[in-house]
Formats: C-alpha cells, structure tokens, sequence
C-alpha cells in the first residue's frame, strides 16, 4: 500500500514541478489524503552526524506515507527547489516561515516539522503538523526515549503512531515460518522503495531455484536489498519470502516485485518503467546557441533523445536577438518541443559623407567600409563614428542606434587648402597663356591661381606651339608655384651676327645685316683631356717620390742597425758603411726630385681644369658681358720625406 499511494503522488508531481498545481487539493483526484512536505529533522542539544539525521528524515516520510494518512512530497524535490532558491543550506530551513514558503511553492497543503531535542539523558521528539491553508498548527505528537541511533527509531515510531493513529507495518506470520519486519526502503524518483532489507526468513535447509529476467535486459538484480548481480540471473535460494528490484540506471525507474519462493522455484521478469522522454528546441531565424541548465549542447535546431525526465531551462541565445528562455519538463516517452521565437534586437545605420568615399571607423575600430555604406545589425546604443578623406579634416559624430529603426548620417566634410600658382613659358623663355586643366577639368588660362585641396593633383597646360604636364603636392595652408616649361621644337631664337664688313670693297664705312630667323650656333666647347693626363701624371710622380723616400729610410736603417762593438768600433766595415750612406743620399735626391716634377704636374693639371670647368657655362650659354677673372697661384716646397703643394685660387 504504500508504494502505491507514493506511486500516485509521483504521477501528480510533474505537473506541481512544471508550476500548473498551485492551488492545494488538485493532486487529490486519486486519493483523499492530504498532500503533506517533511522537512529534515532539527536537533537540539545532541550532534548527530549528516548521514544519521538523512537517514532519519527518510524514516520519518516513509512512516507517513506508510501509514496511509498522507500524501509525501518526495524530499528530493524540496532539496532541489531549495537549491534553486540559492540557500546555502537544506538544514537552514527550520523556521516555520521557510517551510510555510517552500510548502506552498510544492503545492503542500501541510507541512511537518520534526525536533529532536536532547533534555538530561533522554532525548524528546516532537512533531508538528502545518495547515498551509489555514495557516495554523493542525496537530502534534510527542515521544522520549535514549538518545541512541536505535532509542531515536524507537521515538519516533513512538511519535508518528500517535500522529497517525496506526502501528509501524509488519508481515504476517505464515505456516512453517516466523512473523518478519518490512525495513525501509530508498528514495528514488520520488518513489519509496522497500528492497525488503529487513526481512529475515527462518533459516532451514530447503531451497528452491530462482529465474530473473528485467526489460531491458542487464538490470542490477537486489535480493531482500542484497545486490546479486545482472539480469538475467538464475540462483538457488532459501525457501522465504524476498523483495526483488531491478535497477538500471537514472533512464529507467526501479522495478519491485514480492514472491513467496518454494521447492518448486519462481521465474520472476521485472519490467522497467523508462525515465526518459525527448526534447526537441527549435528557433526562428535558426543557428542560435542552445544552453541546458546553463550548459552549451548545441545550435538549433537541436534534439536530444533520450533525455532523464525531469525539468530543464532551456535558454536560446543568437547575435542581434533578445535571448528566450523557458522552464520545460521531460516526461516518460514523451516529446517536450521549445520553440523560440528570438525577438530582433539590432538597428540599421546609414552612414553618407559630402564629398563621398571617405573611411568609416566605428567605436575605434576600422570598417574596412567608405561612404556612403549602411551597417544593417548593429547593436542598440551610442555608435561613435569617425570619417577620415585624404585632403580633408577627419570628422567624428555620435549616433543611437534604435531597436527595429534605420537612423541616417550624413557628414559634410571641411576641406584642407593650399594655393597652387600655375604659369609657363616656351624652352626658350617666352611666356606663353595656356589652357590650363586641373585633374582632368579646363579650369582657365596661365598665368592662374587658386585655392585648391592640399592633396596630389595633375596640371596640364597646352599653349599653342606646345604642351606640358606635372604632378603638383600642395601643402596645407602654403603658396605652391608651379611654372611649366613647354618644350616647342619648331620655335628659334633670332641671334644678331656681329658685321662682316661692306659688301662692296670699294664702298667706304662700316656696314651691318640682319640675318632673322636663324640662330647663330654657338662655339663647341671641348672639354681638354690634356689636363686631366697632365694631373695623373703628376699624382703618379708624387707616388714615386713616396716608394723612393721609403728606400733612403730603409738604407738608412740598415746603417743603423748594425750598432757598434763593446769597444766602439763599427760591426760593418768602413766601405760596406759608405755604400750604404751613398745608396740613402741617392733615394733621397731623386725623391725630392720627383717630389718637385710630381707637385708641379699636379698643379698645372688642376689649375688646367678648373679653369676649363669655370669658362664651359660661359661658352655654352652665349653669355654676354665681361668675362669672369680668375687667378691661380701655386707652388711645391720640397721637404724632408715628402714634398707640400700649395693652390690659391680667386
């Protein structure tokens, strides 16, 4: 019976966990008991350790819903709604206002509160029973006794019998066997299960063979809560009375059957009933990120099969949407189906500039875009927008972008000037007034000035006897000239030749002609390749000198070397001594000597060239007017060693 009446609780439950029971009484369609959540037993004055006090807590509920008087609520579902309320601790809700809340939030209508308190050497328990709808203490019950983990079981038996008004269950004695004690069972799913832990058969030596099969199939077998290993299974067992339950992890729930088994033996298949449905989540637009209780398993659309039943948050994320986010339970064999419709959470923005093909950079970071262009997902917000056009000043404005709006800018942008003076002149020298175009457009005549873009442009000037073209880099606020000179191949310069007397012997005085429009040539000037040979001749004299003062240094040191006996004498003999002498005077003459050729060609050479490098610009241009005077002035002085050139030049 009681797992029966935990059975029907258990089909009422997901609907109190999907939040549509909320009004106390609805689950009361399959039985009149009251809906009632047990709360962890408090403890007063006596440390008991954590797995104790659980244990306690689960004999408490278990007795009640054993007893028929109530429907329990599985304290699992408490401990999971208390989490979720971020309660640091399950023990913490003790106070008649945290059960009063959390009763009401699992659609209790009463609520128990149990104490153990420990008063000299005995410990008293009390229970107390909540009306949630009245908001009143219903009823309580008492009971003292040792405080030992087995005095405490005596107490609260004690306690729940007088609450109740029934005795703790026990089984009835059957021919042939003594009278056996049904033990506590586990919480699992919300179902108490009694794995018959307590039982205990007379012991005698007749034995019968037992057959166990689950479905599905490898489900772990227990035996009067003793593990047997995996379906199926065939064992010989005592002749009794045993609890089988088939388990088979958090996708199936538990399978328990009673059997009475004899020498004939028992064939036993457990059948599992499935924890587990599918779920399916779908968005629109789809690829949106899917979060199950707060971890990433996919993108939509996404399906999982099988999935425990229970309830998850789903949460829907994608760029550019509000997120969605639901609470949605899985129940056996069923589908649950999310379906988002992601609500847009984005503002287009038009960006134009005047003149057009400026740079955009938007929050400080480079688009890569130029005006005019449109950014069609932008976030709702300020947009800070910078515009950056060579030869203009970079502009920056603010936009708020709308959800679901189109906002538009447009920039003028202010430009950077220079002024750019264009004239031209033929190769010759004469002006001359040219159509001017200014980037490809005829914008007037030469000479013309004008305010421009401090940026690169083209200029072309096309004058009547030709044309000419240049690229021109103006510079802000700065006066750039620009002359072109239009080269002209069908134009001379008209040159006056000097008179070459009368062209007549016999006529008297002096007599001049013009000769228009034929330019005199103007004398070849060759560059003289004489003073160039003259010079290197020279500098090779002077190199000669150098190798020649060197071998009078070297004789010299030879003499010297040799040093003198103890007694004075020379090491070397008198004439080996004077060859050596005439040898160093002989290098050393003809070193000065060519110290002195050398220097003097040298000289000659130099003053030779510069004086033919000064009168080329002369003779080339035709120059008129008094010549350029220059003077030289120079000299070799002969020094020991080596030789100085001096140059004067003015």
């Amino acid at each position: 019976m009681a797992v029966r009446r935990s059975v029907r609780w258990f089909r009422c439950w997901p609907l109190v966990a999907a939040g549509v029971l909320t009004v106390p009484g609805l689950c009361q369609a399959e039985g009149s008991a009251p809906i009632i959540a047990v709360f962890d037993v408090e403890t007063k004055g006596i440390q008991l350790a954590a797995h104790v006090v659980d244990s306690l807590s689960d004999y408490v509920a278990s007795r009640l819903a054993e007893s028929g008087k109530f429907q329990v609520v599985p304290r699992a579902q408490l401990k999971a709604r208390l989490a979720e309320a971020k309660t640091e601790s399950y023990k913490e809700c003790y106070d008649e206002s945290c059960q009063i809340a959390l009763g009401r939030e699992v659609a209790a209508q009463k609520t128990l509160a149990t104490r153990i308190a420990k008063v000299g050497s005995q410990c008293m328990i009390s229970l107390n029973v909540f009306d949630l709808g009245r908001a009143t203490s219903e009823t309580a019950s008492t009971a003292s006794g040792a405080c030992t983990e087995d005095g405490l079981v005596a107490s609260l038996g004690a306690a729940i019998e007088k609450l109740t008004g029934t005795a703790a269950p026990a089984s009835q004695p059957g021919p042939g066997r003594t009278p056996v004690l049904l033990g506590v069972g586990t919480v699992e799913s919300g179902i108490i299960i009694d794995k018959g832990q307590s039982i205990v058969n007379q012991v005698t030596d007749q034995t019968g063979f037992l057959v166990i099969k689950s479905e599905p199939t490898g489900a772990i077998i227990t035996l009067n809560g003793k593990e047997m290993g995996k379906a199926p299974l065939q064992i010989e067992q005592m002749v009794g009375r045993y609890v089988l339950v088939a388990e088979i992890g958090k996708l199936y729930r538990p399978a328990r059957q009673e059997i009475d088994l004899d020498q004939t033996g028992k064939r036993v298949t457990l059948t599992l009933p499935p924890a587990f449905g599918r779920l399916e989540v779908t968005s629109d637009p789809s690829g949106a990120e899917v979060s199950l209780d707060g971890e990433r398993v996919g993108t939509t659309p996404w399906s999982a099969d099988p999935k425990p039943s229970a309830s998850y948050v789903v949460r829907v994320e994608k760029a550019n949407y509000l997120r969605h986010e639901s609470s949605v339970v899985v129940e056996d064999g069923k589908t649950a189906v999310v379906k988002a419709a992601l609500q847009q959470n984005f503002g287009s923005l038009v960006v134009d500039s005047n003149p057009p093909g400026a740079a955009i950079t938007l929050n400080d970071e480079a688009t890569g875009q130029k005006t005019p262009f449109t950014f069609p997902t932008l976030q709702p917000g300020i947009a800070v927008v910078k515009l950056g056009l060579e030869g203009y000043g970079d502009a920056v404005q603010r936009a708020t972008v709308l959800n679901r709006e189109i906002v538009k800018m447009s920039v003028t942008l202010k430009g950077k000037m220079g002024l750019l003076v264009v004239t031209s002149a033929y190769d010759d020298g004469t002006p001359c007034e040219g159509e001017v175009s200014f980037d490809g457009k005829a914008v007037g005549q030469t000479p013309w000035k004008q305010e421009v873009l401090a940026v690169p442009h083209k200029v072309r000037v096309v004058c009547p006897d030709g044309e000419a073209s240049a690229s021109v880099n103006v510079v802000h606020n700065e006066r750039r000239p620009l002359a072109l000179s239009i080269s002209a191949p069908g134009r001379r310069k008209a040159v006056a030749l000097p008179s070459a007397g009368p062209l007549n012997p016999t006529a008297s005085g002096p007599s001049q002609h013009q000769v228009p429009g034929v330019a005199a040539p103007a004398p070849a000037h060759k560059t003289s390749v004489g003073a160039w040979v003259i010079f290197g001749t020279g500098l090779a004299g002077l190199v000669t000198g150098g190798v020649l003062t060197w071998a009078a240094h070297n004789e010299s040191g030879k003499l010297a070397s040799s040093g003198t006996y103890p007694d004075g004498t020379s090491r070397i003999d008198r004439s080996r001594a004077a060859a050596l002498q005439s040898q160093a005077k002989t290098y050393q003459n003809a070193s000065t000597a060519m110290y002195a050729i050398g220097g003097a060609a040298t000289l000659a050479g130099l003053v030779w060239g510069i004086v033919d490098l000064v009168h080329r610009p002369a003779a080339s241009h035709a120059e008129t007017g008094p010549k350029p005077v220059m003077s030289v002035a120079g000299g070799v002085v002969p020094l020991p060693g080596g030789a100085v050139v001096m140059v004067n030049i003015r």
